[in-house]
């Protein structure tokens, strides 16, 4: 067992370190690692936990067949991390839609120092990753024993309204989706709007937001830019659009433009806006 995880660690090290790192040379290497671990899913997903360091922020990584690894050899949205890094200051507030693992969360929080008071509200509807958030979380406690004060963690999918929704995961906790009915693989989650869980949270601001909600982008923003002041629009947003097909308004991004944002970055799969006016 250990010198299968001393494996492991080789091959993630080894795969931090190819600048070309990508496409099927990466989807090989994970593949060999999933093969290493071999994890049977009748037992504790812990087993197939591997601990790592990601561009200098302490990570753990879920080998499960369920959990999306891709983050792993360093590259995975640098560009979109280092905008929102670029744009925290002291006092900041991070909204994290979609928080997953927490991978957006980890790499902001660890930025935080004892006289930085910034916080972090990370939204993410399923229970299983709300719990590997905070197992993120505990690896920068030694570095930021405050930590679990300047990151709130809240378990709803964001939406209209308050209500029961479903979560189908029959794609895998990364590419889970927001269904009105239930499936076979689906769960029962909380909704709630943007502007009532930042009202919730005494929010007065947002510096900075990030959302990845599968296609229900449009659904999770377009309520809280119509009935929120313009004192609590997000200065700086991260908004991926690789699942714009799914959007109710297929004109999502130029009303995020009408209402004063400002394209910064685009890259593959999201798009870095800053608002102007």
């Amino acid at each position: 067992m250990i010198k299968k995880y001393k494996l492991v660690s080789f091959l993630i090290y080894f795969g931090q370190r190819l600048f070309f790192i990508r496409g099927i040379v990466k989807r090989s290497l994970i593949t060999t690692i999933h093969n290493l671990i071999n994890y049977d899913s009748s037992k504790d997903p812990i087993e197939s936990r591997v601990g790592t360091v990601v561009d200098r922020v302490p990570f753990y990584f879920y080998f499960d067949g369920m959990s999306e690894t891709k983050q792993l050899f360093g590259s995975y949205n640098k560009k979109e991390i280092n905008f929102l890094k670029k744009n925290t200051v002291s006092k900041s507030i991070f909204i994290d839609i979609g928080a997953n693992i927490g991978f957006y969360t980890q790499n902001i929080a660890s930025t935080f120092t004892k006289s930085n008071f910034s916080r972090i509200i990370a939204i993410e509807p399923n229970p299983i990753l709300v719990d590997r958030i905070k197992d993120n979380l505990s690896l920068l406690h030694n570095n930021i024993p405050e930590i679990a004060n300047k990151v709130i963690i809240e378990n709803y999918a964001i939406g209209l309204e308050k209500k029961e929704i479903y979560l189908d995961l029959s794609e895998g906790y990364g590419n889970a989706r927001v269904e009105n009915s239930e499936n076979s693989e689906a769960i029962k989650i909380n909704m709630i709007s943007l502007l009532e869980l930042v009202q919730k949270n005494k929010v007065k601001y947002i510096t900075n937001l990030k959302i990845d909600v599968e296609g229900y982008e449009d659904r999770a923003l377009k309520p809280f830019f119509e009935n929120a002041p313009l004192s609590l629009f997000p200065k700086n947003m991260v908004i991926e659009y690789t699942s714009q097909n799914e959007w109710e308004d297929k004109n999502f991004i130029n009303y995020l433009f009408d209402k004063g944002y400002k394209e910064i970055i685009r890259t593959r799969g999201n798009l870095c806006l800053s608002l102007t006016s």
